[in-house]
This record gives structure tokens, sequence and C-alpha cells, in this order.
């Protein structure tokens, strides 16, 4: 009997406890996001966004989805950047690392990051981060710059010479892209050069452009800075050290006194059978003289070497070194000759050449030239017979020309049949030429007494003299005469 019971009570006990063990469990509990790096406030284009996330489940995770959407209105410049990441995951506990490049179109502003992750039950976690994408802040970079063909001082300056060409080499790049390269001296040289590529190469860029200016004097350091901007005008530097130390000035050659003198067109003439002499000339140079030469030969005929001579020092003085030289054309008059003062210093460098012409000219005979006369300080025209009173002065002004040397200048005054030497100078008192008739050392004032003298046998009229007589060293004398009748 009691057998019986429990055999009708077991049954039903198991059949509820079947029934019970097969009911589905459901999963009510949303997955879990971790992010273990935080996110940064501001990336910049070109920027990796690095992210470490670790995702959880009570039971098991299924996928996560990253996105980035620009917040706000759309920018009018930049491409539009908005990416998905998908991952599809298994297990209970996932680690992930997820990199992110922020590409360099994109629009600048504020991004929001979205994570969602999903489990095998469809629960979700969602998660949102704004950042911001600024500008880029990343400078070209410079490799191997540097300086070819200039050799260095001790203390590692480039030495240069005006119109050196700097020549370079080396690379920048740019992350995004370079827009210019530019080389300063400053105050003195800036040569640029616009670019668009994320490299650019130093060699052959600017040409011979960079070159040193012609105007810098000897012994001055410059500082060269080599500029690299890229589109976001961040930029980078480098400079070099360079010292002007060279010789690149030429002797300089100045002429001041010749005889004879020459003009402002470096010009002389000179009578036949006469010399030129140098005497007083000066060949300078900044660092230091080599040697000099003078050519002296007809124009247009193959030049002679007459005078060769080794210098020495900065300047030298030509009036002592050619104190005992002449140059002598042949007497020939109409002849042209040319003499030609060449100088080189130490460096090589050639003065630009001293050229003087010397014109051979006929020894005229000399010029006595009465400019104007007076009477009682009235002027009067000139002619061979003029009229003067008793008691009247007679003044005169005039020259002696002469184009080598006189011998000696006369004057005579009085009546025709008693003449009076009243000048007698010699060679040494005719200089500076031409010669003053207003000279101290001469007369130009003549008197006619108011006491008549006798006139010349057979002449009713009385009659005076003014006879000047020059003569130089080579031609016959020069007479003037001049006759005043004097009125009753």
């Amino acid at each position: 009997m009691r057998r019986n019971v429990l055999n009708r009570w077991l049954l039903p006990l198991c059949l509820l406890g079947f029934g019970v063990g097969c009911i589905p469990i459901i999963d009510r509990f949303a997955p879990e996001i971790e992010l273990v790096t935080p996110l940064q406030q501001s990336y910049s284009v070109q920027d990796t966004i690095r992210l470490i996330l670790s995702f959880g489940d009570n039971d098991r995770v299924d996928s996560a989805i990253i996105s980035i959407r620009r917040v706000g209105e759309a920018s009018v410049s930049g491409q539009i950047w908005n990416p998905t990441i998908v991952r599809k995951l298994r297990g209970r506990r996932i680690d992930d690392t997820v990199r992110i490049v922020i590409p360099p179109t994109a629009q600048l502003g504020t991004y929001e990051m979205t994570i969602r992750l999903f489990d095998f039950s469809k629960n979700q976690a969602v998660e949102s981060f704004r950042f911001n994408v600024i500008g880029d802040q990343r400078p070209p970079i410079i490799r191997q710059l540097d300086i070819v063909g200039l050799p260095r001082n001790q203390q590692g300056d480039f030495i240069v010479c005006r119109q050196t060409v700097i020549n370079l080499t080396g690379l920048a790049t740019d992350n995004i892209r370079i827009r210019e390269v530019r080389a300063e001296i400053p105050t003195l040289l800036t040569v640029t050069r616009l670019v668009n590529a994320d490299s650019v190469r130093f060699d052959n860029l600017f040409g011979r452009d960079l070159r040193i200016p012609a105007n810098i004097p000897d012994n001055v350091r410059l500082l060269l800075t080599i500029t690299v901007i890229d589109h976001n005008n961040n930029s980078t530097s480098r400079s070099f050290a360079l010292q002007m130390d060279c010789d690149d000035q030429p002797p300089q050659i100045r002429v001041q006194t010749t005889s004879p003198q020459i003009n402002e067109r470096q010009e002389a003439s000179i009578i036949e059978g006469d010399h030129f002499r140098i005497l007083a000339a000066t060949i300078t140079d900044n660092r230091g003289l080599a040697r000099m030469a003078i050519t002296f030969n007809p124009v247009g005929a193959r030049r002679d070497t007459v005078f060769r001579l080794n210098l020495a020092g900065t300047s030298v003085q030509l009036g002592s070194i050619l104190a005992n030289q002449r140059f002598t054309p042949p007497a020939v008059p109409g002849a042209v000759y040319e003499l030609v003062i060449f100088a080189t210093d130490q460096a090589g460098n050639q003065a630009s050449p001293f050229r003087i012409v010397i014109n051979v000219v006929k020894d005229e005979p000399p010029q006595i030239i009465i400019a104007q006369m007076q009477i009682n300080k009235n002027p009067i025209s000139i002619s061979p017979q003029n009229f003067i009173s008793r008691g009247d002065t007679l003044e005169i002004f005039g020259k002696v020309i002469e184009d080598r040397a006189l011998e000696y200048l006369q004057i005579f005054w009085g009546t025709e049949n008693a003449l009076e030497r009243v000048v007698n100078l010699s060679a040494s008192q005719l200089t500076p030429l031409p010669f003053d008739l207003a000279d101290p050392r001469s007369v130009n004032r003549f008197i006619v007494p108011r006491l008549s003298p006798i006139p010349f046998p057979g002449s009713t009229l009385l009659v005076y003299i003014l006879q000047l007589r020059a003569k130089d060293t080579r031609n016959p004398e020069v007479v003037v005469t001049y006759r005043f009748i004097v009125r009753n």
C-alpha cells in the first residue's frame, strides 16, 4: 500500500522536474566598455588617435562599432572625415587597441567619437567622447643640410668672397606639404623658392641666385639662414656662419702729375724731340701688390714692354720709381703713341690698365697775343697803327704762348729813332707758360711824355713804337710791332 502511494506521487514530481529544467534563461545584462587610455582633448591633422579598449560581458560580447562624426555644420574647406570601424569579438572579456589616423584633408573643428558594444543577446553599451581636430603643428624636417665646395676657418665658419655662389645639399620633408624654402642673410640678401611638395632637395634649388653681395667689406661675419615653411606656416630653420676673407679687389692706378700734363681724357701733347715723364702717380691694393709693367708703342701697334718691376706692400709711389725714366717717341709731328701702366696683386687680380695717349706735335714758334689795349684806362681798338696824345698812358693786356720753352722776351718802347728796351727776360724768368704780360717781372704800362721829342728825320709826324720780341729754343724770333701817332 505504501509502495503504491509513493509510485503515484513520484511520477508527477519527475515530470515537474523535467519541465522546469527546459525553460530558457534570458540575458538582460548590458556589456561594459572601459577606455583604458583616455582620449586627448585635441589632435592635429596627420596625428594618430590610439585607443586601448577593454570590452566585457556577463556572457559573451559580439561586436563593437566605433564611429567619428564632426559636430556642427560642415566647413567650407577640407574633406568630410567620418570613419567607422567595426570589430567582431568573441569571449566574455576582450582587450583591443584601435589606431585611427586623421587625414591631412580633414576639416578642423570638434568631433564626437561614439563606441557601441553589442553582446550576443543584442544588449549594447554606448560611450561618447569629444575631441578637437586642429591644424598641422608639425614643422618640416631638415636632413643633412650643408654647404658644399667652400673651405672653413679654424672656428668652423665657411670662408666666402664677394660674388661667391653658395651651393647647398640636403633634404627637407614635411608630413603634409612644403610651401616655401627661403635663404636669407639679414639686410643683405633674401632668395625664396615656392614649392608644393612633401619633400624638397636643396641641391640646385637656388641655382646661382644665392650669391654673396659685391659690396661687403673684408673681415665681416655673416649669418646665412635656411628656412623651410609648410602650408600651415610651421617652419624649421638652420643657420651657417660665413666669414668674408678674400682678395678679389684689383689694384688701383692713379696718375696725378706728368710732364707735359695729361688732360681729363688722359692725353698729352709733346713737341717733336721731347720726352714724356710721370712725376706723381700711385699703385695701391687692399692686400698686397705683386708686379707692374709699362708698355710704350704707337697706337694700334703691338705693345712693347719698356719697364717691369716686382712690387711689395700695399702702395707704391711711381714718381720715385720712374724718376729717371723718359718716354721719348720719334720726332715725327703727327705721330700718336700710347703709354699703358699695368699692375697685378698677389691674388692675381689685375688693375684696369691706365692708358695715356701721347700726341707728337710740331714745335711752333711763340705767339704774342695782345688781348686788350687801354689809353688812360679807356679800351681802344687794336690795329697796327693807332693814335695817342702827349701825356697819355698806354696799358696792354695779353700773354705769350709757347708750347715748349721760351728763350727770351723783350719789349721796346720809344720813338722811331730812339727805341728803348724796357723788358729783357731770360728763359728762367719766363715760367710758367703761357707768360702773362701783366706779370710783375714785365712791363705793361707805357707813357708818352708831354714834352715833344724830335720826330724821325724826314718825317713831320711824331710816332711812338711798341715792339715785343719773343723766341723759343728752336724757332726764329717772333716780332710784333704797334705804331702810335702822336696828335699835335
